[in-house]
C-alpha cells in the first residue's frame, strides 16, 4: 500500500543470467582520403622526432667539440705558469721561483678569464663573418659556464704541456732552490731561476756568497769546547745534507744532556734550510713487533724530497730498528704509501739527523748498521748565568752568512768527505762496545775456546741473570743463538741420548763442564 504524498521506486527490471549483450553495430570504413591522411601525419611525426634526435645529437658533438677547443686554450694560456701533478698536488702554478701547490683555486681563475677572451674576439667579427661571430659567442657561452670551466679543467690536465708527475720535480741532486736563484753546490755558483727546472722546495734565505756570520762561529766555538776538528767535521756533514745525494748513508746522531746548544742549532737550520727540512718522530725508528710492512706508512712518504729528516729527543731505554734505519738511509729507492693511496717508489734525498739526552739502545752488532752511525757528542753545557735568551734570534740575523758558511762547507766535503772528527770516531767506537750487550756478556761470564761446549739451557740462563744484573732488556733464545751465531758460536746437540741441545766455542766460566 502506497501512502499519500510519496512515489514508490520502480522495481529493478529482472534479467536473466544469460542476457546477451547488443552486439555492436559494423564500423563504417574510413574514407580513403582519410586514411591517407593518418599515414601522412604519422611520417611527419616521426621525421620531426629523428630531427630532434640529430639536433640533439648535434648539440651533443658541439658541446664536446667546444670543451676541446676551449681546453686547448687554456693550455696555450697555462703553459709555463701551471702544472698538473698526476698522482701527487694537483694543479701547480709557477711562483718566484719554486713550483707551489695551488690552494685557493688558482687555476680556475685564469680558466674563467678563457669565455671573456672568446667572447671579445666573436664581438669584434660580427660584421665581417656573421656566421663565424654566432660560433664563437656559442663558445664564450660554453666557455663561462661552470660546466664549461670544469670541463676544460679536466681536459687540460692531460695535455703535453701540463702534465707531470711527483717524480719530475726537484731532480737534481747538486741543486739548492733559495730565494734568489738557484745554487749549483759543486761550483758554489748561483744560477738564475727558470720553470723548467722544476724545483718545489725553497730555502727563504738569500744566497750572497760574501755574507759573514761571526756570531754564528762563536756559536759553534762555544758547543764544540774549542774544537776546530769537531767543528769541520760538523761543516761537512751539514753541507753534505744541503745536497740531494745519500751515497754516505749515515745516521747522524746529536748526543748531549740539556743546555749544550743541539736545539738553537737545530732551529737555525730549520729557518735557514725551510722546507728542505723535515720532522720524523722517533718511534719510526724504533723497534716494533707490529710493524706492518704491507699497511700505510705515511712517515716514509713526508721523507720524499726532504734533504734533512730531524728525529728529536730519543726516550731513555728506547731500542734503535736496524732494518728501518737501514733502509732510510740506504741509496736504494724507498717503497711508501700515504693514507689510503697506492703504494710508490722514490729516490730518497734526505739525510737522518737525530738528537737526544740517551743513546737508543742497538742490539745489532753487523758493521751494516755501524758503518752508519756518527755519534756527534754535545758536551759543554751552559749553566743558567750563561745562556742568553735571545741567542736564536741574533743567530737569525746573519742566515745570509749562515748559509754561505754551509754552501762554502761543500766544497770542504768535496776534498775530504766527511772524514770524522776524532771525539766523533771515538763516541761512535765506544757506543758499539756499550751497546754490544752480548759482548759483554761473554766477556764477563764466559770463556771462548773452540773446544769448549755449553747447554743452551744453562747458557740462557747466565744470560737472564747478566742482563737482570745490568738492568737491560733480555732477548729471547732463539734470538741470543741467532746473535751467537753471528759471532761464530754454532748451536748443536750432544751426539750420545739424551740429546742435548748446547753451543760450540764457550762455556759458562762458573761450570767448565764440557758435553
Amino acid at each position: 500500500m502506497q501512502r499519500a504524498g510519496t512515489l514508490e521506486a520502480p522495481a529493478a527490471p529482472e534479467h536473466s543470467p544469460r542476457q546477451k549483450k547488443k552486439p555492436t553495430p559494423p564500423r563504417c570504413p574510413k574514407p580513403e582520403g582519410l586514411l591517407r591522411w593518418e599515414a601522412e601525419q604519422r611520417e611527419k611525426r616521426k621525421a620531426e622526432q629523428a630531427a630532434a634526435n640529430d639536433n640533439d645529437a648535434a648539440a651533443d658533438d658541439e658541446t664536446v667539440d667546444s670543451d676541446v677547443r676551449i681546453s686547448l686554450m687554456l693550455a696555450d694560456r697555462m703553459a709555463g705558469t701551471f702544472l698538473y701533478e698526476h698522482g701527487g698536488k694537483g694543479w701547480r702554478v709557477y711562483l718566484d721561483g719554486r713550483w707551489e701547490a695551488c690552494a685557493t683555486g688558482e687555476e680556475t681563475e685564469i680558466a674563467k678569464v678563457i669565455g671573456p677572451a672568446i667572447l671579445k674576439e666573436a664581438l669584434g667579427s660580427t660584421a665581417s663573418d656573421p656566421d663565424a661571430a654566432g660560433r664563437m659567442i656559442r663558445l664564450a657561452k660554453r666557455a663561462m659556464s661552470a660546466a664549461g670551466v670544469s670541463a676544460a679543467l679536466q681536459l687540460a690536465r692531460s695535455d703535453r704541456r701540463l702534465a707531470a708527475r711527483p717524480a719530475d720535480f726537484d731532480q737534481d741532486p747538486d741543486l739548492l732552490n733559495v730565494a734568489n736563484g738557484v745554487i749549483h753546490l759543486p761550483s758554489g755558483e748561483l744560477r738564475a731561476h727558470s720553470p723548467d727546472m722544476r724545483m718545489v722546495r725553497q730555502s727563504p734565505v738569500e744566497y750572497k756568497p760574501d755574507a759573514q756570520a761571526p756570531q754564528w762561529l762563536r756559536f759553534l766555538d762555544e758547543i764544540s769546547c774549542h774544537d776546530a776538528d769537531w767543528i769541520d767535521y760538523l761543516r761537512r756533514a751539514l753541507a753534505y745534507t744541503l745536497s740531494g745525494r745519500v751515497n754516505e748513508e749515515m745516521l747522524f746522531f746529536m748526543l748531549g744532556r740539556g743546555a749544550n746548544g743541539k736545539s738553537v742549532l737545530v732551529n737555525v737550520l730549520r729557518a735557514v734550510l725551510g722546507p728542505f727540512v723535515g720532522s720524523v718522530p722517533t718511534s719510526f725508528l724504533a723497534t716494533s713487533k707490529n710493524d706492518d710492512k704491507e699497511g700505510a706508512s705515511p712517515v716514509k712518504a713526508s721523507l720524499q724530497g726532504l734533504r734533512m729528516a730531524l728525529a728529536n729527543e730519543v726516550e731513555a731505554g728506547s731500542k734503535l730498528s736496524a732494518q728501518t734505519v737501514k733502509e732510510v738511509t740506504s741509496t736504494e729507492a724507498i717503497a711508501a704509501r700515504h693514507l689510503y693511496k697506492e703504494l710508490f717508489n722514490f729516490t730518497p734525498t734526505h739525510k737522518l739527523w737525530v738528537r737526544g739526552n740517551h743513546k737508543p739502545i742497538i742490539t745489532d752488532n753487523d758493521e751494516g748498521i755501524w758503518r752508519r752511525i756518527a755519534l756527534i757528542p754535545f758536551e759543554r753545557n751552559f749553566s743558567p748565568d750563561e745562556q742568553d735568551k735571545r741567542l736564536e734570534e741574533r743567530l737569525l740575523s746573519e742566515r745570509e752568512g749562515i748559509l754561505a758558511w754551509l754552501v762554502a762547507g761543500y766544497a770542504e766535503y768535496q776534498r775530504h768527505g766527511l772524514r770524522p772528527a776524532r771525539r766523533v770516531a771515538a763516541a761512535s767506537a765506544a757506543y758499539r762496545v756499550e751497546s754490544d750487550l752480548i759482548g759483554q756478556w761473554l766477556d764477563e761470564e764466559a770463556l771462548i775456546d773452540p773446544s769448549m761446549t755449553c747447554a743452551k739451557d744453562e747458557a740462557y740462563a747466565s744470560y737472564i741473570e747478566w742482563c737482570g744484573r745490568q738492568g737491560v732488556g733480555a732477548m729471547s733464545k732463539t734470538s741470543l743463538t741467532r746473535a751467537l751465531d753471528e759471532r761464530g758460536i754454532s748451536a748443536s746437540k750432544t751426539t750420545s741420548a739424551p740429546r742435548i741441545p748446547i753451543y760450540k766455542g764457550f762455556c759458562i766460566t762458573s761450570q767448565h763442564r764440557p758435553f
